[in-house]
C-alpha cells in the first residue's frame, strides 16, 4: 500500500487513509495522551502568489483569516467540521502553497467532556432516544436536544474551554439555594428585592410538604433548578449546566411590576451581568411604559452599549400570548417549550412574538436540573430536608418541567454564544440564535420562517456558536453556492431504479431529485449495490445533501452510505423535506486521503418510501 505522509517542520508524520495521524506514529513517541490537530493551520504562499490566487485556495477549503503574520504568512481557521490534517495535506500539494502546517495541541486529558455523574440523564442536551432512568425510551427521540455536546466540542477546539468564566448570567427568580455544590465559586453580585431587603438564602417559605415523603418544596426550589441548567459547575458531580463556566447572579424578586423590572434590570446591567433568564410568571398581564423602558434601557445600556440579553419563558398556560404582555417584547428573546419527543409541549403558550424553543419536558420526560437540598424550620422548630424529586440524590430532581426550564437552557446557549464572540450585541444574539435554530414540527406551521408553537425553531447550540465564531472574522465574503442547474433531474417512486457507470474521465457522478408536498414528511430508503466481484480494496460511498451538491467532509453532506467488503448498503433519509436533494456517487481504493478512481465500474441505485415511525 502506498504511504503518504506529512510535512510537519523537520518531521514526516505517516496517515492514515482517512487522513489522520497514523497510530504507528503515536506509538513512535514516548506519549500517554492523545495528540490533536487544532482547527488553526498555519500557512506560507510561494513568492509570486497573487492576492486572488491566495483568497481563491482559502475559500476552496473553507478557511477563515484569523492572523495575518509579517512577511506574507498566515494563521488561519478551519470549520469544525474539517480535518485540518488533511487540509494541511491537500495544500501541501498545491504549487502555490510553500508551508501548511496544522497546529498540534497535547492536551492534559484527552476528553473534553464532564465527567458528572448525571450528564448521561440530561437528554435535553444530548439526547440518545433512550429513557435515562430506564423507563419509557418511547418517549425519548434522538436528537430532539440543543447539541449541547457539539458547541462544547466546537468552543473547545478553539478556546480549550466550554465556555468563558467571562459571562454573568443573572437568573430572577423567587429564591435561590446559594450554597448548592453547582453555584460553589461562581455567585457575583447577589440581589434580594424580596420584602426581607438583604439577601438571606436561608430564609425560605414552605411551598408545602409531601405527604408521603415528608419533604418540603420550597420557594428556593424553583430558581435552583434554573440556575442549575444554564450554569451547574462541571465538578464531576450531579447535573452540567450548558454554560458551566459562567458567573452566576441571583435576583431575588419582589414582584414582576414594571417598577421592579426597572430596579431588578438596572442593577444587573450597572453590576456586569451579560444575560437575564427570567422564568417567573407574568401571562395575561399587559405590560406598562416602567417595563417596557426598563427592558429597552438594559437591551441597549447593558455591556457597555451592547445590550443586555434578556429572555423570558413564554408561560404554561395553554393559551395565546396577547401583544403587550411581557413576552411579547420585542428586544428580549421569548422562549417555548418542546418535549422529548421533539414536539411542542402542549402547555407551551404560543405567541406572534415568540423567539425559539427548547426542551422543557413533559410527562414522563422531566428535565434533571438541581434542587434546594438544604434544611428548613417549620414555624413549630421543626426541621425538614428540602427538595422535591423522582430521585435517589436530594441534591437534584427528575421532574422538572415547563418553559422555565427551557428559558434558562437558552440564556446558557446565549452564554456560549458570547464566549464565542463576546462583541456581538444583544440583538445580534438573539438573531444568531434565531436564524440558526432547528426548524421542528410539520413545515406547514410556519410562515416566513416562524411559527405560533416553536418560534424560529429549537436552538442548536452548536450552530449557534458555529455563527458566533463566523461573525469575528469578516475578512472574505462567502463564497458562493457553484450552479448545478446542469444536473439532471429525475422523478421516482416506489421501487424506482437508477443504474449508473463512472465514466473513464470522472470521479463522480451526480443526481438531484425534487421532492414535493406529497412526499415532505416521509422517510426514503435508499439501496446502493455493486457488482459481486467488484474490486476488493474499494469503497463505494453515496453522500447526500439537501439543496445543494455534498463534498468530502461530514459538514458537506446529510447522509453517507459505503460499501467496503460487501455489494451492498441501506441507509435512510429521515423526515424528507421540500425542495431538491442531490446524491454525488463516488469510489475510492484503500490509499491515504481521498485517493478517488475513474473508470469505477456500475452500480445500482434503489428507491423506497416509507412513512414516519410513529406518524
Amino acid at each position: 500500500m502506498k504511504t503518504y505522509q506529512l510535512r510537519y517542520g523537520d518531521f514526516r508524520l505517516d496517515l492514515e487513509p482517512s487522513g489522520m495521524i497514523s497510530e504507528k506514529w503515536f506509538r513512535n513517541i514516548s506519549l500517554n495522551c492523545n495528540i490533536k490537530a487544532r482547527q488553526e493551520l498555519f500557512i506560507i504562499f510561494k513568492k509570486g502568489t497573487s492576492d486572488s490566487r491566495k483568497h481563491e485556495i482559502l475559500q476552496q477549503f473553507d478557511l477563515i483569516l484569523a492572523e495575518p503574520l509579517e512577511n506574507g504568512e498566515f494563521v488561519v481557521r478551519a470549520p469544525k467540521d474539517k480535518c485540518p490534517v488533511q487540509i494541511s495535506f491537500l495544500l501541501q500539494q498545491m504549487k502555490d502553497v510553500l508551508i501548511a502546517e496544522p497546529d498540534f495541541d497535547t492536551p492534559v486529558h484527552s476528553c473534553f467532556l464532564p465527567t458528572d455523574n448525571l450528564l448521561s440523564t440530561q437528554w435535553y442536551l444530548d439526547n440518545k432516544g433512550v429513557d435515562p432512568i430506564g423507563q419509557r425510551d418511547w418517549v425519548f427521540r434522538k436528537g430532539a436536544d440543543v447539541k449541547a455536546f457539539d458547541a462544547w466540542e466546537l468552543l473547545h477546539s478553539v478556546t480549550g474551554e466550554l465556555g468563558s468564566s467571562s459571562i454573568t448570567i443573572a437568573v430572577i427568580d423567587r429564591n435561590f439555594e446559594i450554597d448548592h455544590p453547582d453555584f460553589e465559586g461562581k455567585i457575583v453580585a447577589p440581589k434580594d428585592f424580596s420584602p426581607h431587603g438583604e439577601f438571606t438564602p436561608f430564609r425560605k417559605i414552605i411551598k408545602k410538604i409531601h405527604p408521603e415523603t415528608g419533604i418540603a418544596q420550597t420557594d428556593a426550589d424553583h430558581g435552583t433548578a434554573c440556575a442549575g441548567i444554564a450554569l451547574a459547575n462541571a465538578n464531576g458531580k450531579g447535573i452540567v449546566g450548558i454554560a458551566p463556566n459562567a458567573k452566576f447572579m441571583p435576583i431575588r424578586l419582589n414582584s414582576g411590576s414594571g417598577l421592579d423590572l426597572r430596579r431588578m434590570f438596572r442593577y444587573v446591567y450597572k453590576n456586569g451581568g451579560d444575560i437575564i433568564s427570567c422564568s417567573f410568571g407574568t401571562t395575561g398581564t399587559g405590560m406598562g411604559s416602567a417595563g417596557k423602558r426598563a427592558i429597552h434601557e438594559c437591551a441597549t445600556k447593558g455591556r457597555n452599549g451592547k445590550g443586555c440579553v434578556i429572555l423570558f419563558a413564554s408561560g404554561n398556560d395553554y393559551t395565546f400570548l396577547r401583544d403587550g404582555e411581557v413576552a411579547t417584547h420585542p428586544e428580549l428573546i421569548a422562549v417555548g417549550a418542546t418535549t422529548s419527543e421533539d414536539n411542542h409541549a402542549p402547555y407551551s403558550n404560543r405567541s406572534l412574538s415568540l423567539s425559539v424553543c427548547a426542551p422543557g419536558g413533559y410527562g414522563h420526560s422531566g428535565m434533571m436540573s438541581s434542587t434546594d437540598t438544604s434544611f428548613v424550620v417549620t414555624r413549630l422548630g421543626e426541621q425538614i430536608r428540602a427538595g422535591m424529586g423522582q430521585t435517589d440524590n436530594d441534591l437534584y430532581r427528575f421532574n422538572a418541567e415547563g418553559t422555565s426550564f427551557a428559558c434558562p437552557l437558552v440564556a446558557g446557549v446565549a452564554g456560549l454564544v458570547l464566549s464565542a464572540n463576546p462583541d456581538l450585541t444583544a440583538k445580534e444574539v438573539k438573531d444568531i440564535l434565531e436564524s440558526t435554530a432547528d426548524k421542528i414540527g410539520n413545515p406547514s406551521e410556519y410562515t416566513n420562517g416562524h411559527s405560533t408553537k416553536y418560534g424560529h425553531g429549537r436552538v442548536n447550540a452548536a450552530n449557534a456558536v458555529r455563527m458566533a465564531f463566523k461573525r469575528t472574522l469578516k475578512i472574505y465574503p462567502p463564497a458562493k453556492e457553484p450552479d448545478y442547474s446542469f444536473v439532471p433531474e429525475f422523478k421516482f417512486d416506489y421501487g424506482t431504479s437508477i443504474k449508473g457507470e463512472f465514466a473513464p474521465d470522472k470521479d463522480f457522478v451526480l443526481y438531484k431529485f425534487n421532492v414535493g408536498p406529497e412526499k415532505v414528511g416521509k422517510n426514503l430508503r435508499l439501496r446502493l449495490e455493486v457488482p459481486v466481484d467488484h474490486p476488493v480494496g474499494r469503497k463505494t460511498s453515496v453522500f447526500i445533501r439537501h439543496n445543494g451538491a455534498p463534498g468530502l467532509f461530514s459538514h458537506e453532506h446529510d447522509v453517507q452510505m459505503q460499501i467496503d467488503e460487501d455489494f451492498y448498503n441501506e441507509e435512510v433519509i429521515e423526515n424528507l423535506q421540500a425542495g431538491h436533494y442531490f446524491l454525488k456517487v463516488m469510489c475510492f481504493q484503500l490509499a491515504p486521503i481521498f485517493d478517488w478512481v475513474k473508470d469505477a465500474g456500475e452500480f445500482e441505485l434503489n428507491f423506497k418510501f416509507e412513512d414516519t415511525t410513529g406518524e
